[in-house]
């Protein structure tokens, strides 16, 4: 099936797309079924032992807390969420605080910083709270940049004995499409003192700089437990974070017999995957006030009810909050984005929070469709092989002004 579907012939843009979007659903498939192969430092002990927290004293480490604080700017522009996070980033490690003295085990109080303030330090930074050690696998957290959609951290991480070839797939795997690889996550990440709001968590994106380490961005973004309920975050607020696994799949493949509920029992191939479990414990202390969100109101509906409340944009994402009928179930409808030239925007993420990075929003048009129309029909229309030549006389954004339920122009001051 898999060779069959090799041989569908499809746009290198579409292409490109449906590959991004599996690898992003890939950690939710694959618990329901995979073989995994734990590894870490050489022992039982060495992966259940606890953490080592790393002071920030040692002149080595000191001599590469300048180089650590830079991570942002290696892969910002290269993963699927893009952001000029380095503009506007939180430096959790420096070479002004990398001598300080480590306090190993006290809880961190921290001082709240402004997230966007240009190379705004956070003053538990010295104690060695951004830097973990567990399972054979030190992770280092070195920069901060947040909106009100969500945190994005730069992070490294570091394995004496080397990561699995396989892992690296941008030099390993023939075909691979991506500009960055993909390492998952099991994570928790939770806003304290807020039970009904969480950040999820459960990739990092980046690259690898050799077989023993690995840059890259983790994004976290905030959403609430209740289905129905806004997320309300206050303008400052403290968020932990909580690594279990680190890990990955490999080339390898195996059989598994499943039984299925009819009773019969049938083989399936399962993808193999290599982890590094133990426990890396983070705490960052997050200040919205200069997270730059406009917001223009729109309360605006079609004769169904059908339209769109308002648009927000942050410094990396833009989203719509739809307006629909009280008895309509949200779930049957999409808010589509499209930039200043009429071109569908990138996904940040989430499917309704759109990219703008390297792209003019300061005029969007924003449109309420039905899902399933979108996803079968509409949609095509962009993501053709012809969709250079057919915006000459027709952009997406006026594709959708014929087909969508509503649509507005929005215009950011």
């Amino acid at each position: 099936m898999q060779n069959e579907w090799n041989k569908i012939p499809v746009s290198d843009r579409l292409n490109d797309r449906v590959n991004e979007t599996l690898a992003m659903i890939q950690t939710d498939r694959r618990k329901k079924r995979f073989r995994r192969t734990v590894l870490g430092a050489g022992s039982a002990a060495a992966v259940l032992g606890g953490v080592l927290l790393v002071g920030t004293d040692d002149p080595v480490l000191a001599s590469q807390i300048p180089l650590i604080g830079h991570l942002f700017e290696k892969v910002e522009h290269e993963v699927s969420y893009k952001g000029d996070f380095s503009k506007d980033a939180v430096w959790l490690l420096t070479e002004e605080n990398a001598g300080e003295e480590q306090n190993a085990g006290k809880e961190e109080t921290g001082t709240v910083q402004d997230a966007g303030k240009e190379g705004a330090i956070q003053d538990n930074a010295a104690d060695g709270t951004y830097i973990r050690t567990s399972g054979g696998v030190t992770v280092t957290i070195a920069e901060m940049a947040c909106s009100r959609d969500a945190v994005y951290l730069s992070v490294k991480l570091e394995n004496e004995d080397g990561f699995p070839e396989d892992w690296n797939k941008i030099e390993n795997w023939k075909g691979y499409q991506f500009a960055y690889d993909i390492i998952y996550l099991d994570a928790e990440a939770e806003i304290e003192g807020m039970d009904d709001v969480f950040a999820g968590v459960n990739k990092l994106e980046g690259k690898f700089e050799d077989q023993h380490t690995f840059v890259g961005v983790i994004r976290a973004e905030f959403g609430s437990r209740s289905a129905d309920q806004k997320v309300e975050l206050p303008d400052e607020f403290r968020m932990k974070l909580k690594l279990t696994n680190i890990y990955s799949n490999i080339k390898s493949t195996e059989t598994e017999m499943v039984k299925h509920p009819e009773g019969d029992v049938r083989s399936h191939l399962v993808q193999k995957y290599e982890e590094y479990p133990g426990e890396w414990d983070f705490a960052f202390d997050i200040n919205l006030n200069g997270s730059q969100l406009e917001t223009v109101e729109i309360h605006k509906t079609n004769e169904n009810g059908e339209g769109i409340a308002k648009v927000e944009r942050t410094a990396y994402e833009i989203t719509a909050e739809p307006m629909i009928p009280e008895s309509a179930n949200g779930d049957d409808y999409l808010t589509v984005i499209c930039d200043a030239d009429g071109d569908l925007l990138e996904t940040q993420g989430n499917i309704e929070v759109y990219q703008i990075y390297g792209r003019n929003t300061d005029k969007v048009y924003v449109y309420l469709c039905d899902y399933v129309e979108y996803m079968d029909h509409l949609k095509g229309y962009y993501w053709s092989k012809d969709y250079e030549e057919k915006k000459q006389t027709k952009t997406f954004a006026e594709y959708l002004d014929e087909h969508a339920l509503f649509g507005t122009e929005v215009t950011f001051h």
